[in-house]
């Protein structure tokens, strides 16, 4: 425990040889000593280690000794444990064996009792057993409730038992209370039987109780249906609550064999009907409480046996009663007036003022205004009807200023009606609009008699816009007649010129008003008038099926059928399309025909849609032409001739008759030297006889007479112009050919369609745009071919069903090498119908002679036949110009099957056909190809 030194440093590692060098000697037993000291703490750790193990060896032992000791004592106390509790399962099960004996016991006794309390229940229900047995079951139910006290059938059997000792007179009322009300808490499944349902709903209703009373009473009626003593009470308590509708179905359900004999409901069913104001419905009851009353009557019966039979029967039956109630002074005010008003008509003048008189000595004041309104209204209608007018207007002119609402106005109306009768229609018409004014601020609908009478004074006074206001309103107020009235209204608009409100009116008629035929006349013309000619069509055939021989009715049906067809419209609910107007258009002139049959009108709209071109259905040109014939024979008209001839010039060229076509011509122009159309028809007659410098003089002179003031003037020069760059074109005339094509585009925008439709619809070859086609060998593509190429896709774009325009543009495709584009056109172009008057035959055989050439493009001059065989046979078949080409080569051929033919001679001959514009290498190419067919060596 010395002071610490600091390390002495070694010549060698710990663990070597501990000597010191250069240090003192006595610092080595220092060091030795402290090296003991060490060792004696190191001995005296281990010495306090091995105690304390030692410790915690005992220490451990010791607690388990204790562990040991203690669980066996909790074993000791588990056999106790079970001891007690085997001790305590035995006393359990003789507990229960006592209880299940008692439990058995009861219910032996319980089954007794039920057994016993059915049986006297059932003898006491049966009876009658007096008391003794209600007695009996009143022991057996208290008993049983003892032991099982929510048993509702037993409660059931005491209350009943409690409830027939009551009735008969032996009973506790309190008792009876107190059993009632344990019985109301049982729930409503539970069966209570008749007698006690009735008697709580008794009580129910004498309580007030409504909810108890519905229950109650309702399930005593269905244990007894048409029960009086339940009905009866349920009745009497909802005529207390002033139900006496339902009280009235109450005592009507009672069914009369259940009635006892000293029951009676006549005063209840009196006094619910009373009350309901059926004072007719009460008579019977109370002529039955009268029969019983005899003579001696009380008044209140009296009064209201009076009252009934006024109501029921009249006061003819109630005379004698009226009579006495009279005497007694039963009689009110209203009743005596009543009476006198009655004793008044049967000229009783007597007996009718000792009424009135009554009626006013029971008021104070003057004698009328001492009366209330009604009475004064009533008296009012009396002398109105005596015939007393002016007094009766002094009397009603009291009411007004005391009476309001729909009362006050009903006053107004009947002064209005007297003052009719005196003939002061303004003072008439002032009542009524007071009338009118005094409901309509009342928040009354609407007095109707007031627009009535109303209506009446427009009339009488002829005033359109009073009587058009009036009917407005009765159209609103009068449900039942507003059909007349929406009539007459309709028929008021006619008048003052209004169309569209009588045609709205009009249709807004329901039948049978709406199938009068001066009604279905203005709904046509109307239609008409809106151009909706299918809708006036559909008038105009429900008024042929009230009169089919009707000239009027069937020329304006056959106009409106011609309209649709020559407008091509229709409506969308209309799906018969322009071919069936068409062909009933000409059925309803053919029947107009047959009742005017010298009508040469008729004659010609049947020539007009016979042989017109409105739609793809078809022509009758010889149907045209005889009506045409048939009409000429009749028309005394000029302007009608005109139109005939122009028809029949048109006719006979469409069927090639081109001499008949000029005689009409001829005649045309002898009736008008000036009619543009007939020159224009003139000039194509001549271009299909290829007489072409007659038809541009003809087509000269249509432009010459063309109006200025036409609307159409634009159009119908641009179509002469075409017509004559047609004409230029065929006879080469390529300067007239531009001037007239650049007349045509210059008239502007409303000629764009002018300008290239007829080109479609015309045999044009369209040389402006071919012209630019290459005529080398060789195809090449260039800014023209683009341009035509181009010109016959709009035209395409503008008719997609035209076969030419698709023809000459599968050519054009062919010339720059598009061989697929050209046969999809062509191919096209053979699909279609000609359905324009000069897409001839031709034009198809046109399409074959290109589809020839594109497949000798595609396979070259090894061109197999099979390729073009078909469209040469149908080109030769079709097309009018080749075909004639190739009888004449069939003419001029020798019999020697080796004669040579040149082919560029037949390739210029072929050139030379009208339509044919082909470059020199198709022309060789078709020539080949024609000699192939043929048979032709080359």
């Amino acid at each position: 425990a010395g002071v610490l030194l600091p390390p002495i440093p070694l010549s060698v590692q710990p663990g070597g040889e501990e000597t010191q060098q250069g240090q003192p000697p006595y610092l080595s037993i220092d060091h030795e000593q402290a090296m003991m000291l060490d060792r004696e703490r190191e001995l005296e750790m281990e010495r306090q280690q091995q105690i304390e193990m030692e410790r915690q060896r005992r220490l451990a032992e010791q607690q388990q000794q204790e562990e040991q000791e203690r669980e066996r004592e909790r074993e000791r106390e588990r056999q106790r444990e079970m001891e007690r509790q085997k001790q305590i399962d035995m006393e359990r099960e003789m507990e229960q064996q006592r209880l299940q004996q008692e439990k058995e016991l009861r219910e032996q006794r319980l089954r007794d009792n039920e057994e016993q309390l059915k049986k006297v229940y059932k003898e006491a229900v049966k009876g009658p057993q007096g008391t003794a047995k209600w007695q009996e079951v009143l022991v057996l139910a208290s008993e049983r409730l003892q032991y099982v006290c929510d048993d509702e059938r037993a409660l059931v059997m005491m209350a009943r038992g409690t409830l027939e000792l009551w009735l008969a007179g032996v009973g506790d009322e309190s008792r009876l209370r107190d059993v009632m009300q344990r019985v109301k808490l049982l729930p409503d499944t539970v069966d209570l039987g008749y007698a006690i349902n009735l008697h709580l709903g008794q009580q129910a209703a004498r309580d007030g109780s409504e909810t108890d009373v519905e229950r109650y009473l309702g399930k005593a009626t269905m244990a007894r249906p048409g029960d009086p003593h339940a009905l009866t009470s349920w009745g009497q308590f909802k005529s207390k609550q002033g139900r006496y509708k339902e009280a009235e179905e109450l005592f009507l359900s009672i069914l009369p064999d259940l009635m006892p004999p000293d029951m009676d409901i006549s005063p209840d069913m009196a006094d619910v009907l009373w009350r309901q104001g059926r004072y007719a419905d009460a008579l019977p009851h109370l002529q039955k409480i009268a029969d019983t009353q005899g003579e001696g009557m009380s008044d209140d019966l009296l009064a209201k046996l009076i009252r009934a039979t006024v109501d029921a029967q009249g006061m003819s039956a109630a005379d004698s009663l009226l009579r006495r109630g009279l005497a007694r002074d039963l009689l009110d005010v209203g009743l005596l007036i009543e009476y006198g008003r009655w004793l008044s008509s049967r000229q009783q003048d007597t007996d009718a003022m000792r009424c009135f008189d009554t009626a006013m000595r029971k008021m104070p004041g003057d004698k009328v205004g001492a009366l209330p309104p009604d009475a004064r209204e009533t008296i009012a209608r009396s002398y109105a009807t005596q015939g007393r007018t002016q007094e009766a207007i002094a009397t009603y002119q009291t009411l007004v200023g005391e009476l309001d609402g729909t009362r006050r106005a009903a006053v107004w109306v009947k002064l209005g009606g007297l003052h009719i009768q005196l003939g002061a229609w303004g003072e008439a018409q002032s009542c009524y609009e007071e009338a009118i004014a005094v409901g309509s601020s009342g928040g009354a609908a609407g007095c109707l008699d007031a627009w009535i009478g109303l209506y009446e004074v427009g009339k009488r006074l002829d005033g359109l816009d009073l009587q058009i206001k009036c009917l407005t309103r009765l159209i609103a107020l009068d449900k039942d007649n507003a059909n007349q009235h929406t009539l007459s209204l309709a028929r008021l608009h006619d008048r003052s010129g209004d169309r569209q409100k009588a045609m709205e009116r009009y249709s807004q008629l329901s039948p049978p008003l709406c199938d009068l035929p001066d009604v279905i006349a203005r709904l046509a013309q109307h239609a008409i008038d809106q151009k909706d000619f299918a809708g006036a069509s559909r008038h105009y055939d429900r008024l042929l099926s009230h009169e089919p021989q009707n000239a009027d009715y069937l020329e304006g049906y056959a106009r409106c059928l011609r309209k649709l067809v020559t407008t091509q419209t229709s409506t969308p609910s209309d799906t018969r399309g322009g071919v069936a107007y068409r062909d009933e258009a000409i059925r309803a002139y053919e029947r107009l025909l047959a009742v005017k049959p010298a009508m040469a009108e008729a004659h010609y709209h049947i020539a007009e849609l016979s042989g017109g071109d409105y739609m793809d259905g078809g022509r009758d040109l010889s149907k045209g032409k005889k009506h045409v014939a048939l009409a000429l024979n009749m028309a005394q008209s000029p302007e009608l001739r005109l139109a005939l001839h122009y028809l029949g010039a048109k006719y006979h060229a469409m069927d090639d008759q081109h001499e008949e076509a000029m005689a009409h011509v001829r005649a045309g122009l002898a009736l008008k030297a000036t009619e543009a159309a007939l020159y224009r028809l003139e000039s194509l007659i001549w271009f299909r006889q290829h007489k072409h410098h007659d038809a541009y003089n003809s087509a000269q002179h249509a432009l010459r007479a063309v109006k200025e003031d036409d609307p159409n003037a634009m159009t119908i020069k641009a179509d002469l112009h075409l017509l004559m760059a047609q004409i230029a074109d065929r006879t080469h005339n390529a300067p007239k050919l531009a001037t007239h094509l650049d007349e045509a585009q210059k008239l502007g925008p409303v000629a764009v369609d002018a300008y290239l439709v007829p080109l479609l619809q015309g045999s044009m070859s369209m040389s402006a745009a071919l012209a630019a086609l290459p005529s080398s060998s060789s195809p090449s593509v260039d800014t023209s071919a683009v341009e035509a190429l181009n010109f016959f896709n709009k035209a395409v774009e503008l008719n997609a069903t035209h076969p030419e325009a698709h023809t000459k543009m599968g050519y054009c495709m062919c010339v720059r090498g598009d061989a697929e584009g050209a046969k999809k056109a062509l191919s096209h172009a053979l699909e279609l119908p000609g359905s324009f008057i000069n897409a001839q035959p031709s034009i198809k055989g046109l399409a074959h002679i290109y589809m020839a050439l594109v497949a000798a493009h595609e396979k070259g001059d090894q061109t197999p036949y099979a390729a073009y065989s078909h469209h040469m046979q149908q080109a030769t078949a079709l097309h009018g110009p080749l075909a004639a080409h190739v009888a004449s080569l069939q003419a001029t051929q020798s019999s020697s099957a080796g004669t040579t033919h040149k082919l560029s001679a037949m390739a210029a001959e072929l050139t030379k056909l009208t339509d044919l514009y082909l470059s020199e290498r198709d022309a060789q190419t078709l020539a080949k190809l024609l000699c192939a067919h043929l048979c032709l060596t080359y």
